[in-house]
Parts: structure tokens; sequence; C-alpha cells
């Protein structure tokens, strides 16, 4: 069972950006000239980027904590933003929003979130009808080819991942354990939190697990095209790059026909 991200925490350990991401999605939103739509857009680290670069944006999410959090952020802002926001406590395997967009986004993987085969493709089927003909489906994605390499040799060794200092000199380290499910191709990832003083004790431990889907390219390709698109484009990077082997990241783009 998935443990719920805690707001603050995730914050503090998620840097604003990420290899590129959120300006990929600000220029893909800039262009598509009409409204986004983010899929589990959490506490807005990639939706309140593009308001303030004048996005017409719609945030969903399934966690309520987490959109609080974005609406308290985006309260927060100093200026007033050039773009509007619309906050959404849905699901994104079963949302109906009554409108169309030019763009829909789903940053950071989350997509994964998707367990089942059934739950990809309702995830995609509502994409699908919530997109203008001709609009666009973004979204990134693990790439197992490259992960593979780095955790399945030692399943479920613990690794130090990065640490944020806090104010008076307190510190949060994080450490990760993954193990992979081939037959089901699941992973199972257990991130650990640990908050110590100035001087190195741990005050306190929290331990964060989670179940993902994970596909790959020639995956991703024949479930957006059983759910309806086409002009599918994968890549490796959020440069664009070719995908290849050593490739961090997939980075995919597809379009709901015209027509359609």
């Amino acid at each position: 069972m998935d443990t719920p991200y805690l707001p603050e925490l995730y914050d503090l350990m998620t840097p604003v950006e990420l290899s590129g991401d959120v300006a990929w999605y600000r220029r893909l939103a800039l262009q598509a000239c009409g409204p986004v739509l983010e899929l589990a857009a959490g506490t807005g680290r990639v939706a309140l980027e593009l308001v303030r670069a004048g996005i017409d944006l719609c945030a969903l999410d399934r966690d309520p904590r987490m959109l609080a959090r974005l609406t308290q952020k985006h309260a927060a802002l100093g200026e007033t933003p050039a773009g509007g926001l619309e906050v959404v406590a849905l699901d994104m395997r079963d949302f109906e929003l009554g409108r169309r967009f030019a763009l829909v986004i789903c940053p950071l993987r989350s997509f994964q979130h998707n367990l089942e085969h059934d739950e990809q493709l309702a995830c995609l089927g509502a994409v699908r009808r919530h997109l203008e003909p001709g609009g666009e489906f973004a979204l990134d994605l693990s790439h197992p080819v490259r992960d593979f390499s780095r955790f399945a040799g030692d399943p479920g060794l613990w690794r130090w991942v990065d640490e944020r200092e806090l104010p008076g000199g307190e510190r949060v380290l994080r450490s990760e354990s993954v193990r992979y499910d081939f037959e089901r191709k699941r992973m199972h990832s257990r991130a650990r939190f640990e908050h110590c003083d100035a001087s190195g004790n741990l005050l306190h431990t929290h331990l964060r697990a989670l179940e993902l889907s994970y596909l790959g390219a020639s995956d991703a390709e024949q479930l957006l095209a059983e759910a309806g698109f086409d002009d599918v484009r994968a890549y490796g990077g959020f440069d664009e790059s070719p995908l290849g082997e050593d490739s961090e990241v997939q980075v995919i783009r597809a379009r709901r026909p015209t027509g359609s």
C-alpha cells in the first residue's frame, strides 16, 4: 500500500526544476495557445510556473492535502499571476470536467501511479476526451533500461539520494530502495527521510512506500495507440534528444487525431 505524500516534505525535497522538465512543459503550454490540464499536479511545482507564464491551467490531483498546499502557495505569490488557476480534487483515472484543453500534461512520472493496464487505458481515455482534436498529451516516465542497471542487481539495497538544510542547521537526508517485479512490471520504491539536528543527531524518520508501474518505450507507444492517440514521439530527455540505453527519462508526446 502506498504511503501518502507529506506536502511540506515533498516541497522540501523536490527541486523546482528537474533536468529541464518545467521549461519543457512551459514551452509546450505556450505553443498550445489554449488552456492546459495537469494531471497529478501535487503541490504545484509545475502548475505555478505555468500560471506565472500566463497559462490558464486546471490542476487535478486526488490528494486534497497536496492541492491545499498548492492553493496556499498560489495565494502567497508576491505578484498577480498572469494566468488563471483552477484546482480540482479528482482521480486521473476517472474524471469529467465538461470542457476540453489544448494540452494535457502529466509530469514527474506520475502516470506510473496507474498500475494495471485497464487503469492506464482509463486514464488515457479520460485524457483523450478532454483534449481538443489535434491537442497534445505530454508526459515523462522512468526509463526501465537505465533503472534496471542501477537497482535490479541489488534489490532492497538502500542508496543515499540527497539532503536538504533547514533553518538553524537542521538537515533532512533522503535514501531510497527499489525492488522490481518483472513479471507484473512494477517498481516497489521505499524512500526514507531522516530529520537530524545541527549536530547530526536523528530527530525522527519518515518512510514513504510507493508501488509504481513501469513502461518501456514500445509499451508506452502501444498503449497510446490502443487509447486512440497518434503521432507518438519518445525522447531521451527534455531537450528532445534521442532515447537511448543511457537516457535518464522517457519524454513522450502524443496527439488526439484531428477529426476524432
